[in-house]
Order: structure tokens, then C-alpha cells, then sequence
């Protein structure tokens, strides 16, 4: 048999023409489909054929997509416009024109059959290519997405009756189910890594890390190939002076050093992002010159409650604190390296350093460190190469109350005080150590400082402390190697505080004092105030003055003469300060004095000097003023002029000729001054000291 549209050959078993589509009718054109008595009933599940007329041959059954209604009712009731009519009245079957199914050829009802079939295959056939598509741009994907799996039907299932017959459509391609993926954490990045440095670069250095040598102000572009802790470092620098400044993609300074690192070399640790590229501004400090070597290699991390580590080169770490307050860092095992340490806070500011302190050329350094605020270490060597061990703590709290601790070795305490007030710190040794003792306030700034004010190679400090603020104490030793130095810390309120300015004003502002001592003092009035000592005993006194932060203000040792002290300050009445009197060497006693200085009238005047005095003189109008001393005969006259900051505004010796002074200065009005007037080289005598407005 042949298509009746394009003469392709056909077979039986072809429902359709394979080239153009067509339905094919047997026995239209030659072949016949199996024949079948007249008024043979249907088979179940297909559509029913015409009865056969006189003079005709079977014709082959086509399938529609029309619903089959049951036999024996009129498709016009049950399907209007279409279908398969019901019995007729002679028990035959009858087919409406244009009603689908079977036509003759010729008919319209046949080209319209074949418009019904082609159309949904055309359609089809269209949307499998846009799931295909849609499918190979990773729009949508064919796998199981968790819900119910419905069970395909068997070839064996038959259909029930009103089941839509459907034209037989090659089945849909199968597209193996795909799952994303997650890349495990050591998987290659996404990024591809630049080959050659961007315009402007003088080189590209490796995102594993490298060295590239700078003989002049260069830029190098750097993409970490991991995230983490790098460090960035310069050295062989000669006698040039490196600078580095690190800049990320947007052009922004994410951190920049000078001197960080031994030698003037510098030195930069911070954490970066994988795939970012960076710029390193690789200079000289002040547009130097001369050449060294710039390093990038990955950094090490501290755990943030602290520990050790092993350090066999120039080695940068990240240390996040697991809680806030003093943190101790020193170096041990360092066999003959010489370790240094440098402690950088978050924003890449230096805060600690330390070189030898620790004993045995080992480092030791304290600093107040907030928890969760990443800090960079610099753990470096000087000369000898080798290693040792680094180790980050905390450091030991001290009662708020005070008390005793021991000390071997180079150390750091935190304290906070329980109450506002003076409190004093000193050590006791055997005499073989010569301890000292740092006093630092929360930022890390130091408030003050002694060795050997305690007598022998003791220290003292004394100093006003606030209640609940912290503050770190370091106890450190000169030549700390010497074996089994023993160092006690006592730490206890200033119970002479109170006594001894009760004292003071009991006996006219004059008390005589054996030891060190340390009180607070609120003045009853403002002015000028002078601090004395006088009569001493085999001793050389000091003073020191600071006010209720611990800030010192004034202090000094042999203005008076004799060895003695000699202040002159201005205090505000009901401000409270501290006042530390002690002296240099052990034993001993002296007369310790504190009054308001003399007021001299604000329109000048005489006065007679025989020893050093101070004096207040308040102005009575702004203007030159004259300062000049007579009749001094053997003694050599001193004057000084200060203003109320303890500036000093003018002073002068041997200025008149002979030994007599002269001096002047610009004084305004209503403004408070103070005058030293007193004796150089211990000499003595007297002398009339005038003060003139010009």
C-alpha cells in the first residue's frame, strides 16, 4: 500500500504515513485492514466502526481524541458537535460529517481529522524541546524533589470505558536527575586566580604566598588563595627605613605600619578573604630609598583563652581574647635567641613591646586586651636564629582589697580597687633583686613608675585609684637573672592618708616624717601652695604631687637646698591630690612642709629673702612687671615666675651684673603667679627682692 499524499510505501502495523504524517485508510489505495462482518460489535476501548456498505471494503480504524460514549446512545446528546452517533434505526452505525472518526476521501471531515492529530503532536513535540532547554540552562530539573512517586501503568492495564484515547506520541526522553552539589571546605575556589599583576603593578606575588624584592616605592597585587591570618613583612632592609600600607580592591587602607618589625623594618597581621585582590604599597619611610625584601605568608592563631606556641622564625599571630582585662605575653626555651614581642590593637596601633625584660634575653609584656577585639602579635628574634616558646595568659588578679603576692619573675597583675582612695605599692626583697613596679591605667597608659623609692633597690609607689576602674600592676627586676630573687608585692589602702594631713594641720603645716609616706591633701583654699622639706637627716628627700587621676603635676628632689625639696603648684580648695614624700637611699628623717604660699600685694612692694620661699602674687593691673633682687652681698640669688599651670614664664641668675638678679615679664591682671625665690648652689645670705609695674 502507498500514502495517498506522498506515495511513501506503507505497511499494515503503520497507523500513520512516516514521512508526511498522513492517517493511513486501508484499502483505500490497495492492501485491505482485517475485515469484519456487518454489524460486527466494537471492541471495548475503541471507537466503533461504520457498518459496511454493499460495494465497499473495510476501511481501517483511525483513533481520535474524541471521548467514546457507551454504545447504543447518539454522541449528539451525550458530545454535541461530535462523535460517534448511536444505533440507527436499522441497527446501523452512522457517522455526521465533520463529527471526527472515519471519512471517506475527498470529505472535510478527513483533513480535519488530520489537523486534530498533527496539532497535538506539533504541540508536544514543542514542549518537550522548551524542557530540554530549560532543562540544559539549569532552569529546571527533572530529579525527585521529595513528594509522592505515582506508579506508572503497566502495559497490561486496560482502560475503563469513557477513557479518553489518546494519539499515540513517542514517549518523553528520560533526563537523569541532577543534585547541587556542595563543595567541601578544601575544595578549589570558584575563582580563577590573576596570571599577570594589574596596570600599574610592579609584580603579582603568588596566592599561596611569596617574596619579591623592593629597590624603590612599588606596588604588588595579592589574592589569597584561603582565608585567614596572613602576615606581611619587610627585612634585609640595610640601612634603609620600609614602610608598608595594604589597600583592598575598593582602594580603602585596611592597614598600614612603619617600624613594626626589629631593625626598621615593617610589619603588618591581619586576617584576609580568599579571591580578594589586595594592593600592598611596598615604600620607604619619608620618601627614602635603598632596597630590601617584601614577605606575604600565612599567619598563626592563638586560641582565645590563651597557650602556647612554637616560634622558629619571624612569625605574626591572631589572638582574639575570650574575656576582657590583663593578658600576659612572654617567651620561654629561647636557648641563645633573643626574642622581642609587639603587640598591635585592632585598628593596627602599636600597644606593648618588649625586648629582655622576661630575663635570659626572653621578652615579657603585659596589655589590656577586650574581649572579642582581634589583636596582632609580631614574635620576632634579634641576631641569633632559632626558637622558643611564645605563651599568651591571663594575668593574675589581685584582692580589690589588697594583699601579698610572691613574685620569681617578671610579672603582671590585674587589680581593681574596691574603693576610691591612695593606695600604695612596694616591694620587699632580699637585697640580691632590684625590683621595680609599672602602674598602667585600663588604655595602657602608664600613671607612674618607680625603682628604689622604697629604700635599699626596693620600689614604692603610692597614687590614687578609682573604685571598680582596672589597672595593671607589672612587677619587673634588673638583672632579673640573678637566681632565687624573691620579690613580695603588698598592697593595702594608705591608712596614713588621713593622719597625716590631720597632722599637717595640727602642727601649722609641718610635720616631721621617717619613712615614705603617701596621702591625700584637699587644699581649704585656692592659690599657690608650696611643698617643702627642710632638716633632713642624713637623707635626700623627693616630693610629687598628681592629682585624683594618678596624673602627675609637679614634682621634685634639691630645689631647696641641702638635699631638700621645694614644690610650688597651684590647687583648687576642695579638689583632693596626691602627695608623695619619700627619699632616695635608706634611713633617715626630714620636716615635711605644706601651707599656702606667701601673698604679696598686687601693686608690688618689698620683700626680704634669707632662705627659699615661695610666694603668690595676683597682678593688680595688666603689665610689664619687674622682678629684681639687692644687697644679696655673698649669697647668689635665684628667681623664678610661673603661671598657675606651673609653667615656667621667666627666671633668671647673675642678670643685673654682680650677683643680683633682674627679670621681666608680661602679667595680666586678676591672674595668680607664683615666685621661687631662693639660693643657687647652696649658698646662702639674704636679700631684698623688689616687684615693680612698668
Amino acid at each position: 500500500m502507498f500514502c495517498a499524499e506522498c506515495g511513501e510505501t506503507l505497511t499494515e502495523e503503520m497507523l500513520f504515513c512516516p514521512e508526511c504524517g498522513t492517517p493511513c485508510a486501508w484499502g483505500e489505495t490497495g492492501g485491505a485492514a482485517p475485515a469484519r462482518s456487518a454489524g460486527e460489535a466494537p471492541q471495548a476501548g475503541h471507537a466503533p466502526t461504520p457498518p459496511l456498505v454493499d460495494g465497499e471494503t473495510a476501511r481501517g480504524t483511525l483513533y481520535t481524541s474524541v471521548p467514546v460514549p457507551p454504545y447504543g446512545g447518539s454522541a449528539s446528546q451525550q458530545y454535541p458537535g461530535g462523535g460517534y452517533g448511536g444505533p440507527a434505526q436499522n441497527g446501523s452505525y452512522t457517522t455526521p460529517p465533520g463529527a471526527g472518526g472515519y471519512a471517506p476521501p475527498g470529505k472535510t471531515g478527513g483533513k480535519k481529522s488530520r489537523a486534530r492529530i498533527l496539532i497535538p503532536i506539533l504541540i508536544i513535540a514543542a514542549l518537550i524541546i522548551v524542557l530540554i532547554v530549560l532543562w540544559t540552562t539549569g532552569v529546571v530539573s527533572f530529579g525527585n524533589t521529595g513528594g509522592n512517586d505515582l506508579p506508572a501503568a503497566t502495559a497490561s492495564e486496560n482502560f475503563e470505558d469513557n477513557a479518553v484515547i489518546s494519539t499515540p506520541v513517542t514517549p518523553p526522553v528520560t533526563i537523569p536527575a541532577t543534585t547541587p552539589s556542595t563543595p567541601s571546605p578544601s575544595a578549589a575556589p570558584s575563582w580563577i586566580p590573576p596570571q599577570s599583576p594589574p596596570p600599574g603593578m610592579a609584580g603579582l606575588i603568588p596566592g599561596s604566598g611569596g617574596e619579591a624584592q623592593v629597590s624603590s616605592s612599588s606596588k604588588f597585587a595579592f589574592t589569597p588563595d584561603k582565608p585567614g591570618p596572613w602576615q606581611i613583612r619587610t627585612y634585609d632592609n640595610g640601612d634603609s627605613d620600609p614602610s608598608l600600607a595594604l589597600y583592598d580592591p575598593k582602594g580603602n587602607v585596611v592597614a598600614e605600619n612603619d617600624d613594626g618589625a626589629t631593625d626598621g623594618n615593617s610589619f603588618i597581621c591581619l586576617k584576609l578573604e580568599a579571591g580578594t585582590t589586595y594592593t600592598i604599597n611596598a615604600g620607604f619611610y619619608e620618601n627614602g630609598s635603598g632596597s630590601y625584601t617584601l614577605s606575604i605568608s600565612p599567619a598563626g592563631t592563638i586560641r582565645s583563652g590563651g597557650g602556647d606556641v612554637t616560634v622558629s622564625a619571624q612569625m605574626g599571630f591572631m589572638f582574639t581574647p575570650d574575656r576582657s582585662g590583663l593578658w600576659e605575653f612572654y617567651t620561654s626555651n629561647n636557648g641563645e635567641t633573643d626574642p622581642y614581642l609587639v603587640i598591635f590593637d585592632p585598628d593596627y596601633s602599636y600597644i606593648s613591646y618588649s625586648d629582655d625584660t622576661g630575663g635570659d634575653m626572653n621578652a615579657y609584656c603585659t596589655a589590656y586586651l577586650d574581649a572579642g577585639s582581634t589583636y596582632s602579635i609580631n614574635a620576632g628574634s634579634y641576631d641569633i636564629a632559632g626558637s622558643y616558646t611564645l605563651t599568651v595568659s591571663p594575668a593574675a588578679e589581685l584582692p580589690g582589697g589588697g594583699g601579698e603576692v610572691q613574685v620569681s619573675s617578671q610579672a603582671g597583675f590585674a587589680f581593681t580597687p574596691d574603693r576610691s582612695g591612695t593606695w600604695q605599692f612596694y616591694t620587699s626583697s632580699d637585697g640580691s633583686s632590684d625590683p621595680y613596679l609599672e602602674i598602667y591605667d585600663s588604655n595602657g597608659t602608664e600613671i607612674d613608675s618607680d625603682d628604689d623609692g622604697g629604700g635599699g633597690n626596693d620600689a614604692f609607689l603610692a597614687i590614687y585609684l578609682q573604685e571598680g576602674s582596672q589597672y595593671s600592676i607589672n612587677v619587673g627586676f634588673y638583672d632579673i637573672g640573678i637566681a632565687g630573687c624573691k620579690l613580695t608585692v603588698s598592697l593595702s589602702a594608705a591608712d596614713t592618708a588621713s593622719s597625716v594631713a590631720t597632722d599637717l594641720a595640727e602642727n601649722g603645716g609641718s610635720i616631721r616624717v621617717d619613712d615614705t609616706i603617701e596621702f591625700a591633701y584637699t587644699p581649704d583654699r585656692s592659690g599657690m601652695w608650696v611643698l617643702s622639706t627642710s632638716d633632713n637627716e642624713n637623707c635626700d628627700p623627693y616630693l610629687r604631687i598628681s592629682d585624683v587621676n594618678g596624673t602627675l603635676i609637679d614634682e621634685d628632689d634639691d630645689s631647696m637646698g641641702d638635699n631638700n625639696a621645694l614644690l610650688l603648684v597651684y590647687l583648687d580648695a576642695g579638689a583632693t591630690y596626691n602627695v608623695s614624700a619619700g627619699f632616695w637611699g635608706s634611713g633617715g628623717s626630714y620636716v615635711l612642709t605644706v601651707l599656702p604660699a606667701d601673698e604679696l600685694s598686687g601693686g608690688g612692694g618689698k620683700v626680704n629673702i634669707d632662705a627659699a620661699k615661695a610666694f603668690e602674687f595676683t597682678p593688680d593691673q595688666s603689665a610689664i612687671w619687674a622682678f629684681h633682687t639687692s644687697g644679696s652681698g655673698s649669697g647668689e640669688p635665684y628667681l623664678g615666675i610661673y603661671d598657675k599651670d606651673g609653667n615656667l614664664i621667666g627666671s633668671s641668675d647673675d642678670s643685673s651684673g654682680g650677683p643680683d638678679v633682674v627679670i621681666t615679664a608680661k602679667l595680666d591682671a586678676g591672674e595668680t603667679y607664683g615666685i621661687m625665690a631662693g639660693f643657687y648652689n647652696g649658698s646662702e645670705g639674704s636679700y631684698t627682692l623688689t616687684i615693680t609695674g612698668i
